[in-house]
């Protein structure tokens, strides 16, 4: 009966010694290389369409007479880093500094 029992123990033991290894190994690992992080930052996807405020306009199908219309063409801001670790965390933010 006390085999059984230190036998129960150990397994027991064993058993949680496993599992807050295989946790802290999730949590160590950088999120560009864990295959569970699908996508950061990211919108999910949808059809393809565009809203005019009028009917009138959707007939013409001129986008950039409408309202809603907003050209992604001009000065971007870009940062190049040589590798993950040194790319800025924070940039999505509207209060991040970007003229360094």
């Amino acid at each position: 009966m006390k085999n059984l029992v230190n036998i129960l123990v150990l397994i027991i033991i064993i058993s949680i010694a496993y599992f807050i290894m295989n946790k802290k190994k999730k949590i160590d690992q950088l999120e560009w290389e864990n295959p569970s992080v699908i996508s950061i930052n990211k919108e999910s996807a949808r059809a393809h369409y565009f809203d005019f405020e009028s009917k009138e306009l959707a007939k013409i199908n001129d986008i950039e007479k409408s309202i809603y219309y907003q050209s992604l063409n001009g000065k971007w801001k870009f940062y190049y880093s040589l590798n993950p670790e040194e790319r800025p965390k924070e940039f999505m933010k509207n209060d991040y500094d970007v003229s360094s």
